[in-house]
């Protein structure tokens, strides 16, 4: 048997790839888009951190299903001063 803590740091280590993710990365790369995957070092850890653009992608397959478990309490906010064309979405916990 594991520790409460082993498991946890244990299972925190899996790294899997939704299908969702593994379409949107190939149609990146297929577009000539070169990113990287979980960048650690960028808060929030990433799905996919195009660095050549300053862009980042996150892909939360319940967020977008609406499912009723993982997507409770989130909003998404539009951050303000970006003007009606462009911008940037974030989702929050509260």
């Amino acid at each position: 048997m594991m520790s409460a803590e082993k498991r946890k740091r244990t299972m925190s280590r899996i790294r899997s790839q939704s299908k969702l993710e593994n379409r949107i990365t190939k149609a990146l790369w297929a577009e000539g888009y070169r990113f990287r995957k979980n960048v650690r070092t960028l808060m929030g850890s990433p799905d996919i951190a195009i660095q050549k653009y300053r862009v980042v992608i996150f892909i939360d397959s319940c967020f977008w299903h609406m499912c009723p478990t993982m997507a409770t309490g989130r909003k998404a906010i539009r951050n303000s001063g970006t003007g009606s064309s462009g911008g940037t979405w974030s989702a929050t916990g509260k």
